[in-house]
């Protein structure tokens, strides 16, 4: 997993068959665990009892069909494992993604960020600093620019953080380049 992810997106593609007129035991559900870990586990003899952290119980929300769940999952450790339990149901798997999101490399006031992995929360926000593009340099008054990627995966650049084009360029008219004359 990248340094700095926090946040990551378990989608999964799933039926479950009904358990009208079948067996008292049959279920129409599982669950998602994780494990967390800093180290690899892969050369480890891995229990089903360590994964004993339930992300979401999963149901049948759709009982002719394939049902999609999209899961946020918050990662305190350096790496995640994760494994589907169930009880007599009868599933079939159709996919299993795992993803994280990012504010995308961006440029604006002819800085540019690269792509930052999204906070764990709303009330989080990770700092990235940014350069100015090509053929331009920073504002005097600013030493380092800095933005905010926030967990909407939105850039908040302060207003007053910009460079300039250097002499024989000009902006584009987004102000993501400097144009030669």
């Amino acid at each position: 997993m990248p340094p700095r992810v926090r946040t990551i997106d378990v989608t999964i593609v799933y039926s479950l068959k009904s358990c009208v007129g079948i067996d008292k035991n049959c279920s129409e559900e599982f669950s998602l665990n994780k494990l967390e870990a800093n180290k690899s586990l892969f050369h480890d003899h891995i229990t089903p009892d360590l994964f004993n952290d339930t992300v979401k119980i999963l149901k049948n929300k759709n009982p002719n069909g394939n049902n999609t769940e999209v899961i946020p999952v918050t990662i305190k450790a350096g790496g995640v494992y994760f494994a589907l339990s169930d009880k007599t149901a009868c599933q079939t798997l159709y996919s299993f993604e795992v993803s994280y999101r990012v504010c995308s490399k961006a440029g604006a006031n002819l800085l540019v960020f690269d792509n930052t992995p999204v906070p764990a929360s709303g009330s989080q926000k990770t700092v990235s600093s940014g350069r100015c593009v090509r053929n331009s340099v920073l504002a005097p008054n600013v030493s380092s620019p800095k933005a905010v990627c926030d967990s909407s995966e939105n850039w908040i650049v302060d207003s007053n953080l910009t460079c300039f084009c250097n002499p024989g360029y000009q902006p584009s008219t987004d102000f993501k380049l400097c144009l030669g004359k």
